[in-house]
């Protein structure tokens, strides 16, 4: 456990970051995908429909309003305002917030 911890101490910051977003999107696929079968079982076929559509639009307009900052654009603030990391956190955070509702 010790030698995994040393690797992992080691690496650069955006490596960290960027294996945490992994490990946390796919935990959400995974989330998503186990969840569906009782959101299946407690609607109707209908109801489920609506759903989905009103998912599927809602995930178009996200990239749309946010252009995906929180992909590229915050890892690369991270490395650049290394003193400022919870600041620009917050801001991103905010903005990602608030440009959707």
């Amino acid at each position: 456990m010790n030698k995994i911890l040393k690797k992992y101490n080691d690496i650069p910051i955006a490596a960290k970051a960027a294996l945490w977003f992994v490990f946390c999107n796919v935990l959400q696929k995974c989330v998503a995908l186990i969840t569906t079968p009782v959101f299946t079982r407690l609607m109707t076929p209908d109801q489920y429909g609506q759903f989905s559509i009103y998912n599927s639009w809602l995930q178009i307009f996200t990239i749309i309003t946010t252009l995906r900052l929180n992909w590229g654009v915050f890892n690369k603030g991270m490395s650049k305002y290394k003193e400022d990391r919870d600041v620009y956190t917050v801001t991103m955070r905010e903005y990602e917030t608030f440009s959707v509702k």
